[in-house]
């Protein structure tokens, strides 16, 4: 969920297409090249259309999105369930929502595969916005590759900022 970790998985990728196939290794370059300028031209993108969030803090319903959050400055102020597959208990819920009216947060994100009753009952609690996103592309509409899928969780925030449809 990091650019430059995506980066870099391209640059290691073509490295090992190139030992594996070394005649093509010109063509593994520069399509390796492209992608990366692709990849840079969203992260600014990303960096300039999520600044009015840039020093705050959100909610996640599961860790999903702590390196996309970090990459652009935005807090990880709480997760709703942090141990896969256990459901969080009362006392937990009540630490994040006080946490979220404490501070303000008024989003929280969540991913598809994780079911809705929990991150609704704490929006309805707090006034926040539950916002759908993924880390996996291809689990939303329009996320059939990675730069579609960060463009994609990108609008899907955007619009609970009210900020949404933004022209490419």
């Amino acid at each position: 969920m990091d650019i430059e970790n995506a980066r870099r998985m391209v640059i290691a990728i073509a490295e090992g297409m190139i030992r594996a196939d070394p005649s093509h290794a010109d063509d593994y370059r520069r399509n390796a090249d492209l992608y990366i300028k692709q990849l840079l031209v969203l992260d600014k993108k990303i960096r300039n259309d999520l600044s009015p969030l840039t020093g705050q803090a959100v909610v996640t319903a599961v860790p999903a999105f702590t390196y996309f959050l970090k990459r652009y400055g935005i807090e990880e102020a709480a997760t709703i369930i942090s141990v896969p597959g256990k459901e969080a208990s009362g006392r937990h819920l009540r630490s994040v929502i006080t946490l979220m009216r404490k501070r303000g947060i008024r989003i929280i994100l969540t991913v598809p595969q994780f079911p809705p009753r929990i991150p609704n009952l704490v929006a309805e609690e707090t006034g926040a916005v539950v916002v759908v996103a993924t880390q996996l592309p291809g689990s939303l509409p329009g996320t059939d590759t990675y730069i579609e899928m960060l463009r994609e969780d990108v609008r899907r925030i955007l619009n609970a900022l009210g900020k949404g449809d933004q022209p490419e």
